[in-house]
């Protein structure tokens, strides 16, 4: 017989999902598991409340100035005077807040990278500032190294050192004693304590030195930026710290340094402008010196007369000439100069507005020099490597080559006019020729004098414009709201950390209990087994959870006698349903009806189930005779201390009488069992003996009830055997140990009439948390 075959197309698997309501009264069953896990994830939470350092979110709102409105001095306007700062552009101030280097020199500015804690009440607490009780310099360690030691102030004069680290590895060396403001060496370099205006002897410090890059990303974690509204150019700057002052403070040096940033950035232009002017206007001053030498001289050495008015008329067109000659002079040497200027320098800012009166150019330098400022800030916050900085380098040079070509040509025009000019100014010449060749002389070279200081002038003039630029130019920032927040720590939040801890506390059972039932695969009650076929004759409840019906004891198999007379609780009432049921169902033209019961699993309470269902027939008043049928094991013997003759000696033809070895069970005078005796060696062949069939035969005429319980049938060969002789079948089915897959088996073996009049007995029922009783007896009987 193939247990293992198919199983019947026609039987539907039963479902292994576990209903809501179920499940909901399964949860409220394990009541006390919840109850733990809440206490747990509670008392879980509140430790981690008690030793988190808690957070506090510090802001501060600042307003970044567009700088598109026209600025003035005393009504003076300043873009008329070349001196607008031009517009701001707002996403790129947000970039650079955010910028690493920024954070880097707040870091710098505030000595961040040296941080103090010390443990009180389980919590580690942040010393910053007027907290602090001492300051510690560590010198000769490198900038990106961290160390850390212990700091304990004994007294006023003296401090410990010890638990000294170094990268987190711990460096073996003594505590060391010192004195304050003296230099000690130490593990982790020459470390110099002085005291504070918060000194208190007592106390032990923890000392971190990180290193700057390290200190650097870790308050740039701590730091966000964000817009009002995108109608607006006020931004919030926001630090989450655990040491209120520090944050403040942060806040506070970022906005001064970004402020002073943006004002050094942008009188860069002015301050090469002025450069430019102050060299320029040297020059000048020597070269007016030596014109006005030279005619200082030349009049003394040759006693020049005054012009004679019959050359006025002449003279005036020349000096028109001349002063037109002196403009164009004046922008053509700009120009050439400028020319000359930029082919000496590549990569700096363009002198802007100096008097080359070119709308076109003057336009061009300003766009130049905004493009310039815009690459170096880049450059400072990436590297020259940066995809945006190449194009920008590659704009600016092509603005140069143009700007270059325009101002050629403005040199190759002026050149032309002044040609003309003087062209002019030699036919008019030509015409004074009564005037000495001294007189000519001397007008040149005052004309070239006048020409000189015209120049100077000019240049006086755009000095002082660039200096009350660099005066008047003020921060792109104004601080709104200084730095402010609640004293409420933001993190950790205590309600919403309780909350997900009474959440988890909730949550976990259920998942457990949750994937328990969905992972069960074992038969678990009557609903299981709901689509077989088979009648089921009886449940057996498990009626204490911390007791197993059949039990071992030193190795070896005990069944217990649960059934009394009179006794009326759960486990004795289901064995009354059984006797009743298996009475209606045994039959009544018979002599006797033997019974045998069977299962797939070993431990499945057969012997349990057989013992108390013969005594329940007993007390009923029934002659019931108990075979233990299982030779190998002999679990039914146990219960009469397993004497040493028994069946296997009778079937071995070793024992004649059968009634020599049948014991009766003290007290239960109607009660009869015949052991299993000596464990043979070959236990089937003896069942297949024509002695056991005759041995059944006989014993039918004396008792009411025969009841043989026999091995599973998916182990040995025993129960198929067996079959032949009894009435009826009886296959027990333990919850909780028989897998679900088995179930189209034993469906099958019915079907197929494998057994004679197979029914089903499911034992160990657990109880039925809906209705917090056993199977179908509801809360009816409670022990």
């Amino acid at each position: 017989m193939n247990i293992n075959s198919p199983q019947n197309e026609n039987f539907e698997q039963t479902n292994d999902s576990i209903s809501i309501q179920d499940f909901y009264y399964i949860c409220k069953s394990q009541w006390k598991l919840f109850a733990i896990s809440i206490v747990i994830a509670l008392a879980i939470a509140f430790i981690h409340l008690v030793v988190t350092q808690p957070t506090y979110t510090r802001t501060a709102t600042v307003l970044i100035k567009n700088n598109q409105n026209k600025e003035s001095i005393n009504g003076i306007s300043l873009s008329e005077m070349g001196l607008s700062q031009g517009s701001t552009n707002l996403n790129n101030e947000l970039i650079i807040f955010k910028s690493l280097t920024l954070m880097q020199d707040v870091v710098k500015r505030l000595d961040l990278t040296t941080l103090y804690e010390e443990t009180k009440s389980f919590r580690k607490n942040v010393l910053y500032g007027d907290k602090t009780p001492v300051k510690v310099t560590i010198t000769d360690l490198p900038e990106e190294e961290s160390v850390e030691f212990e700091l304990k102030i004994n007294n006023e004069n003296s401090v410990t050192l010890s638990s000294f680290k170094r990268a987190r590895k711990k460096i073996s060396s003594k505590p060391i004693d010192c004195q304050f403001n003296q230099i000690v060496e130490t593990p982790v370099g020459r470390i110099v304590i002085s005291k504070t205006d918060a000194f208190e002897p007592d106390r032990v410090i923890k000392v971190y030195r990180k290193g700057l890059y390290a200190t650097t990303n870790e308050f740039m974690k701590k730091f966000s930026i964000s817009r009002i509204n995108k109608l607006s150019t006020v931004v919030d700057l926001h630090v989450d710290d655990q040491s209120i002052e520090r944050a403040d403070d942060i806040l506070n040096s970022l906005i001064a340094i970004y402020s002073k940033n943006w004002l050094d950035d942008k009188n860069r232009s002015a301050v090469n402008t002025a450069k430019f002017i102050d060299n320029r206007l040297i020059s000048l001053k020597h070269e007016l010196d030596s014109i006005d030498q030279v005619i200082s001289s030349f009049k003394s050495e040759n006693l020049i007369p005054d012009i004679d008015k019959a050359s006025n008329l002449y003279m005036n067109k020349i000096d028109r000439a001349h002063t037109e000659l002196m403009v164009l002079n004046n922008r053509l040497w700009m120009c050439n100069y400028f020319l000359d200027y930029l082919s000496n320098n590549q990569d700096d800012l363009m002198p802007a507005n100096i008097g080359i009166d070119n709308s076109s150019i003057e336009t061009m330098i300003s766009s130049y020099n905004e493009k310039m400022m815009r690459r170096n800030r880049w450059i400072l916050n990436s590297s020259d490597k940066n995809p945006l900085v190449k194009e920008l380098n590659i704009e600016l040079e092509n603005m140069k080559s143009l700007i270059i070509k325009s101002i050629k040509n403005q040199i190759a025009t002026l050149e032309t006019l002044i040609n003309n000019i003087n062209k002019e100014n030699s036919r008019n010449t030509d015409k004074i020729a009564a005037n000495p060749t001294q007189a000519a002389y001397l007008i040149s070279v005052e004309r070239l004098q006048k020409v000189k200081e015209s120049l100077y002038s000019y240049l006086l003039q755009k000095l002082e414009e660039t200096q009350l630029n660099q005066v008047f130019s003020a921060y792109n920032t104004n601080v709104i709201t200084h730095p402010h927040g609640v004293r409420v720590p933001t993190s950790p939040r205590k309600k919403i950390v309780l909350l997900f801890a009474l959440i988890f506390g909730i949550g976990i059972p259920v998942v457990f209990l949750y994937l328990k039932e969905t992972l069960n695969t074992k038969v678990r009650s009557r609903e299981d087994l709901k689509q077989l076929s088979i009648p089921i004759i009886g449940e057996i409840p498990m009626f204490n959870d911390k007791k197993r019906f059949d039990f071992k004891i030193k190795g070896e198999e005990k069944c217990e006698i649960v059934v009394k007379d009179a006794n009326r609780n759960i486990i004795n009432e289901a064995f009354r349903i059984l006797r009743t049921n298996v009475d209606f169902m045994s039959s009544k033209e018979a002599s006797s009806n033997v019974l045998m019961t069977t299962s797939f699993n070993p431990g499945s309470g057969k012997s349990f189930l057989s013992l108390n269902m013969a005594v329940s027939l007993a007390i009923k008043g029934k002659k019931v005779l108990m075979i233990d049928g299982d030779l190998r094991r002999g679990s039914l013997s146990t219960c009469i201390d397993s004497p040493t003759n028994g069946l296997s000696n009778y079937l071995a033809h070793q024992i004649d009488d059968i009634e020599k070895i049948i014991v009766q069970v003290e007290d239960y005078k109607n009660l009869h069992i015949l052991p299993s005796g000596t464990i043979p060696p070959n236990p089937t062949e003896l069942v297949e003996d024509p002695r056991f069939a005759s041995m059944i035969a006989a014993l039918r005429n004396k008792y009411e009830y025969i009841i043989i319980d026999c091995p599973p049938i998916n182990i040995v060969a025993d129960s198929q055997i067996i079959e032949k002789f009894v009435d009826r079948t009886i296959f027990v089915i333990r919850a909780g140990l028989m897998d679900r897959n088995m179930i189209p088996e034993v469906e099958r073996i019915y079907r197929n009439n494998m057994f004679n009049n197979l029914s089903l007995i499911l034992n160990a029922v657990k109880a039925n948390p809906r209705h917090g009783g056993y199977g179908k007896y509801g809360d009816y009987y409670k022990n």
